[in-house]
């Protein structure tokens, strides 16, 4: 019951109360770091039970205008998040993560709606999210000389922002290590697709062509994309070359997508690669990513050669090259203009 009313609290509260100038304006008449300076050095000396009562004074305080008081209050919580953990306890945290924002200004979409100028909530939750992501890469660190399985059953059996961590510490691993580590995660990312992002970025720090092939076949998840967009810039054309016609024949068909579509305009020049791109242009899974692919060429040639293939009736090959005509037509029109 406890943790409902916030929430019922901040739906009572659902109309904006101030214009996003007036607020601001009221916010900006106090002295933002000397404010900050007191509350920091508090935190800084691990004194919990002192600034805990600042905060509350801080909040409560009708001689500062309710805008000012929640953008200190606000601006104290991030600034949390590059400190060390014991910074703050649990009654100090417990407090921003409990605070009800009331500076209310109007949503964008929807000006009679409001949302909290200075989310102190959401700011608590962003510091406890680093704090465990920090967390995550100091355990990750102590782990990375031990066999490479114990350091993927932590991971495994961390949450999200532990996981990140983990991540991260791969920056900091030798590259032997990391060429072991890889080669366990990538024999069982197929089974574990959590893996895919400790295989996203030892790919990418280690540049490897075939690892980011493993990758493109095996891996899954919102990280997939990116991390071929973040390999690329590691990778020479022919190798890019190679990753996207191994996605092609081997990836899934939503990972040669995005293979494809992270790949393709930077290699439309190549002869092959547009040979490739309008073999496709009937594949029923591919057909439609190759004609987005095709339509992005500046080249004269591949342009009248899907306009050519466009007036045939060949079915689908035909409808995509009309397709990716169009939207090259769409494309030159709108650069005109």
């Amino acid at each position: 019951m406890l943790t409902c009313l916030p929430a019922r609290a901040e739906r009572s509260l659902s109309q904006a109360n101030w214009t996003l100038s007036e607020a601001s304006q009221a916010a900006a008449e106090t002295d933002l770091l000397e404010m900050l300076k007191p509350l920091l050095e508090l935190a800084r000396s691990e004194q919990d039970q002192r600034l805990l009562q600042e905060l509350k004074r801080l909040a409560a305080d009708d001689s500062l205008s309710l805008p000012a008081r929640e953008r200190v209050l606000f601006e104290f919580t991030v600034s949390l998040a590059d400190l060390d953990r014991l910074a703050a306890g649990a009654d100090v945290l417990g407090f921003l993560a409990a605070y009800q924002s009331r500076v209310l200004v109007p949503f964008e979409d929807n000006r009679r709606l409001g949302i909290p100028l200075y989310n102190v909530r959401a700011a608590a939750a962003g510091v406890l999210n680093e704090w465990r992501r920090q967390d995550g890469a100091i355990e990750a660190m102590t782990l990375q000389h031990g066999p490479g399985a114990f350091w993927l059953a932590a991971y495994l059996s961390s949450g999200p922002a532990q996981r990140s961590g983990y991540v991260d510490s791969l920056d900091f691993m030798s590259e032997p290590s990391l060429q072991s580590l890889a080669a366990q995660a990538a024999s069982r990312m197929a089974s574990e697709p959590d893996l895919t992002p400790v295989v996203a970025r030892i790919a990418v720090l280690l540049a490897d062509v075939g690892l980011l092939q493993n990758l493109a076949v095996h891996g899954s998840g919102p990280g997939l994309a990116e991390a071929i967009r973040a390999g690329i810039a590691e990778l020479d054309e022919p190798d890019r070359a190679a990753l996207m016609s191994h996605a092609v024949l081997h990836a899934p068909a939503v990972n040669a997508a995005q293979a494809m579509a992270e790949l393709a305009p930077g290699l439309l020049h190549r002869d092959e690669t547009v040979k490739l791109l309008f073999d496709l242009l009937g594949n029923p899974d591919l057909g439609a990513a190759s004609a987005l692919a095709l339509s992005r060429s500046p080249n004269p040639a591949v342009r009248a050669q899907l306009v050519e293939l466009a007036s045939k009736n060949r079915g689908m090959e035909s409808r995509r090259a009309a397709l990716a005509a169009a939207l090259a037509r769409d494309t030159t029109g709108e650069a005109g203009r």
